[in-house]
């Protein structure tokens, strides 16, 4: 059975490898047993700053979730409350939740209400979201 060039240029490459890798771990066995001779820890230092291949000036944390927030009342309450006989755009109200310290936008919030007939919704012409009411 006749074996494909590419085969055997793949094994004998491999076989090269195996080679290399054998004398390499041997020199380091003879850089260990010097470094013990001299009484010289040979263990690598740890490592600070970023991971190896990483972008430059990322630490790996920014990934991190923010936490969440605890309010006396629920979003839907807050929403609600605020709407409680007048109109509001979702721009106003997206100011109001900001200005409580709540995080993101409420947006969610309105649509899920508005979705439950709690809320009623009118386009504004000309403009993006809506004019909110309480039902």
């Amino acid at each position: 059975m006749a074996r494909h060039p590419a085969v055997s240029t793949i094994a004998s490459i491999l076989h090269k490898l195996r080679v290399e890798w054998h004398s390499v771990v041997s020199r380091l066995g003879e850089i260990n047993a010097t470094f013990a001779d001299l009484g010289i820890p040979h263990e690598p230092p740890h490592r600070s700053g970023r991971r190896p291949g990483r972008p430059q000036g990322s630490t790996g944390k920014a990934g991190r979730r923010r936490k969440r927030g605890t309010f006396a009342q629920t979003a839907d309450e807050f929403v609600l409350g605020l709407l409680k006989g007048k109109k509001m755009t979702s721009r106003e109200v997206n100011r109001a939740w900001k200005a409580a310290g709540r995080a993101g936008v409420s947006n969610s919030t309105l649509t899920k209400l508005a979705k439950a007939k709690k809320l009623v919704r009118r386009k504004t012409k000309g403009e993006r979201g809506g004019t909110y009411s309480a039902a």
